[in-house]
């Protein structure tokens, strides 16, 4: 039994689901990517009793995550762990945080507990991937990840292709303050509220993603992966209208993305409820470029606005002595 190890994660992009009904047989799917910051940093230690030492706004899931883990694997001894979490992420911008937190806790306990649970038990040992499995494959995975849905509420989406991004694409991201998008029981609310998506948007969708989006990374051909991933999340935008206000949650963020677009920035959208938008960029020049002139705009001024790189590899699980 190993004594103490890290665990280290990125973050996830979320550019919306494939369907939301049974309409094309299996419910939900999506595509996203995995992307190096924010970060997210746990520490797991064998104690003489359990601590947790994280950011205030951590403790509830980190505390929630460990005693689910725990409560599934009832016939396995737990003794007591130190966690210690450092993270630069917020949770509910759009970016996965709750899922790569989760994530990292269940598997840093079933590998401290030397168990070796696979990857689905250990996302429904802590209540995640009920609606999109992304999170939970590039927990593992890095990358682009494309999961084709599921048959049953309680599979986990199936991951039907992954591609290596192109490492010296960049990202922008822009989060405004004091905003959130929808989770938790907001968020189921919202599916229910919602019509099934119509035929024509879910076979729009599954045609930018094999026609357009996986064509476009295998030739690194970043015009028309920019033209495409906007596509994808402008018409996920207009079916999630009604919902959140608008093809997107908050209204500063739309005027940016048209803002950018005058930029020649195409590649833009926002990662699931938002608020976050990426903007893609095809070098870290660009990428720089257009960071200093969205900071220096009187409107998104106050906007937390970072560039990113893809994140190509899973969690890195580090033992320490």
């Amino acid at each position: 039994m190993s004594h103490s190890l890290q665990i280290q994660t990125g973050s996830r992009l979320h550019f919306g689901p494939l369907t939301n009904g049974r309409q094309g047989g299996r419910l939900f799917g999506g595509i996203g990517m995995m992307i190096d910051w924010p970060q997210i940093d746990v520490s797991f230690r064998l104690a003489d009793e359990d601590s947790v030492d994280c950011p205030d706004a951590f403790c509830e899931k980190v505390i929630q995550s460990r005693d689910n883990y725990r409560n599934n694997v009832a016939d396995t001894k737990c003794p007591a762990v130190s966690i210690c979490v450092k993270a630069d992420a917020a949770l509910h911008s759009g970016l996965g945080t709750g899922t790569q937190l989760a994530m990292s806790i269940a598997h840093g306990l079933d590998t401290l507990y030397d168990d070796q649970h696979p990857l689905e038990q250990l996302a429904s040992f802590v209540g995640r991937g009920k609606r999109s499995a992304l999170g939970v494959h590039g927990f593992q995975r890095g990358g682009f990840l494309v999961d084709g849905g599921k048959r049953q509420p309680n599979d986990l989406g199936t991951l039907v292709a992954h591609h290596t991004m192109n490492a010296d694409w960049r990202i922008l991201l822009i989060t405004p303050p004091d905003s959130q998008g929808l989770s938790g029981t907001d968020e189921e609310a919202a599916f229910m509220e919602l019509d099934p998506m119509p035929w024509e948007v879910i076979s729009h969708l599954c045609r930018l993603v094999l026609l357009e989006l996986l064509p476009a990374l295998q030739e690194a051909d970043f015009p028309a992966f920019s033209h495409a991933i906007y596509e994808y999340g402008a018409k996920v935008g207009d079916y999630f209208a009604p919902i959140q206000g608008g093809r997107y949650a908050d209204p500063r963020m739309a005027q940016l993305v048209d803002w950018l677009m005058t930029r020649s920035v195409q590649g833009v959208g926002q990662s699931s409820w938002g608020p976050s938008l990426f903007a893609f960029c095809e070098h870290e020049a660009q990428a720089k470029r257009v960071e200093l002139e969205i900071l220096d705009r009187p409107e998104w001024s106050d906007c937390r606005v970072k560039t990113v790189s893809p994140l190509n590899a899973g969690a890195k699980i580090t033992p320490v002595a």
